[in-house]
């Protein structure tokens, strides 16, 4: 669980970026149809407003699965943010913080012991009850049943990570280096990869920029700007958060199956891209498998030891979970 105080709008939109949590959970003050006031630059109340707020939460359907607004006359915000998240909790009108605390704690009790959200609501309304404190009607929940199938699909990315994960680590979790007999562990040899955007070779350099330390006499006059890397080298993990879609290229022995293997072992261990499957597979396995599959077929078979479907796979595919 992460916790982010007197946040800003920037603050909120890094910590859903950052985190890619399944609940979001606002503590603050409602103004009903003005919005929810949060801070903004200089340290002030801000009023956000409830379209740009659900505009927000639309960018993260299919990732997040419940946003509770902790509070008062909040139930606009959920109506609006429920188009396009599965499951929001709003406040028909101003609620106690004595009210609000006790709410949050029966939902989250029996969300820890495994309770639909459905159920943690009435639970959460319940804890009210039990202890004699005016506010159990306040609460309410607002569901999107077709948002709901992204919650099957994260149900079935959860099921079928599972299952791979031994595989994974099998496969992923070791390297094999020349003169040794034995495999070596990723975590013993892995060192970060930084990388270039751009192929050195095709890059565009002004007259500008090959005039800078311009000296004729130089020995390297002739290779001037030629060979030297001049291009910012990015963290490799940033570079996969930031392209939906990446070819990697290098030199033999430049670490590229090492990154890519550290990737699918970082991802089954939740450490990256959490809601998504991890798959290896590498060139000649699949330009030399028989009657040549397409993809699809190729990672079905590939998974079908570890009981997973091809219907499984072929969801997942089509929502690009893998």
């Amino acid at each position: 669980m992460e916790k982010r105080l007197a946040i800003r709008t920037e603050d909120l939109r890094r910590a859903l970026l950052d985190e890619e949590p399944r609940f979001v959970h606002f503590c603050g003050h409602g103004e009903g149809e003005e919005g929810l006031l949060i801070e903004n630059l200089t340290g002030y109340p801000q009023l956000v407003k409830t379209e740009p707020l659900a505009n927000l939460f639309k960018l993260f359907s299919g990732r997040v699965e419940c946003v509770i607004l902790n509070a008062c006359y909040s139930e606009i915000q959920a109506e609006a943010i429920s188009k396009h998240i599965p499951y929001v909790i709003g406040m028909k009108k101003a609620i106690g913080d004595q009210a609000a605390i006790k709410f949050s704690t029966g939902f989250y009790d029996a969300i820890g012991a495994g309770r639909t959200i459905e159920d943690a609501f009435e639970f959460g309304k319940n804890a009210l009850e039990l202890d004699n404190i005016p506010g159990e009607l306040i609460p309410i929940l607002k569901k999107n049943e077709k948002a709901l199938n992204v919650t099957e699909i994260g149900s079935l990315v959860i099921e079928v990570r599972q299952k791979v994960k031994s595989y994974i680590q099998e496969r992923c979790g070791t390297m094999r280096v020349l003169d040794m007999s034995q495999p070596v562990g990723l975590g013993d040899i892995y060192t970060d990869v930084n990388i270039l955007e751009t192929i050195a070779g095709r890059r565009r350099i002004g007259i500008n920029d090959l005039l800078q330390d311009f000296d004729p006499d130089s020995e390297s006059f002739d290779r001037r700007g030629i060979g030297k890397v001049l291009e910012k080298r990015i963290p490799g993990l940033e570079v996969v958060n930031n392209y939906p879609k990446l070819m990697v290229l290098g030199k033999p022995g430049a670490g590229k199956t090492t990154f890519l293997k550290y990737l699918a072992i970082q991802c089954i261990w939740g450490n990256f891209q959490s809601h998504r499957v991890p798959v290896f597979v590498t060139l000649k396995e699949f330009a030399e498998a028989r009657s040549h599959p397409d993809l699809l077929k190729f990672i079905s078979n590939l998974l079908s030891d570890y009981k997973v479907s091809f219907s499984q796979v072929n969801q997942l595919l089509s929502h690009g979970r893998f």
